[in-house]
């Protein structure tokens, strides 16, 4: 079933760099990182704080631009947010867009997602027939990475934007993890029952956690625009519609 909880996470990545117009990838920074859970020996991590890890040691150079693309099991944890958040503040020069596929939502989960927006991250759900318009735009649910990982070994062998964030081709994340990330020696990424359902209900979810943040920045911005601005015009921006 989607729904079931898997005990590892998955973090599949992949680094490209600005040159010009275009991303170019950096194969030699692609790969993936996995959590350790409390049954395994040593103190457990998440996914993601090794992830920040791996980052640190490549130094990347400050004077170029590089884009950071993460697929992950769960959405990040409201610690992983916070130190992912930090991280962006401290390194202008990395983007981070992350696809995930199913929620985390121990408390706190809402608000480290719109901290991690709110310093310039795109998050979305993974899709699951490679159309994508916004944060929460697509999703692939329950069995997630944890199924196309299990698949075949990663493989060292990479595109994304829409209103915020989608992949530069037509076919779903979850597909390109496969062709990009495992070792499926020409089999071709089958989708599980129910995986569309599942994937909109996410996508859905996300959806109304992120825009939250967007109607209280655009209440914020309609009170500071100007102390009469009136109030017809104030309600539009609070309801992130464009005034008349």
């Amino acid at each position: 079933m989607n729904q079931i909880r898997a005990r590892k996470t998955y973090l599949c990545y992949k680094v490209e760099i600005l040159d010009g117009d275009a991303w170019v990838p950096l194969d030699e920074n692609k790969g993936f990182v996995h959590n350790k859970g409390a049954n395994q020996p040593g103190q457990p991590c998440h996914a993601e704080l090794y992830f920040l890890d791996r980052i640190r040691s490549w130094n990347l150079d400050r004077g170029l631009h590089y884009r950071l693309t993460c697929f992950i099991s769960w959405t990040p944890c409201h610690t992983c947010a916070q130190n992912l958040a930090t991280f962006l503040g401290e390194n202008s020069h990395v983007s981070l867009h992350i696809f995930a596929s199913r929620i985390y939502s121990l408390p706190g989960y809402r608000a480290g997602l719109r901290t991690l927006q709110a310093a310039g991250a795109q998050i979305a759900i993974m899709t699951s027939k490679g159309q994508h318009g916004s944060p929460g735009g697509g999703a692939v649910a329950g069995r997630g990475l944890r199924e196309v990982a299990r698949k075949g070994p990663v493989a060292p062998t990479l595109p994304q934007t829409g209103t915020h964030l989608s992949l530069s081709c037509s076919i779903s994340e979850f597909e390109h993890c496969w062709e990009t990330f495992v070792d499926h020696q020409g089999r071709p990424f089958q989708p599980w029952d129910d995986l569309e359902v599942v994937s909109q209900h996410l996508c859905e979810k996300l959806q109304a956690i992120l825009q939250s943040l967007l109607c209280v920045t655009c209440s914020l911005l309609g009170r500071q625009l100007h102390p009469f601005l009136p109030f017809s015009y104030a309600a539009k921006l609070k309801d992130g519609r464009q005034p008349l």
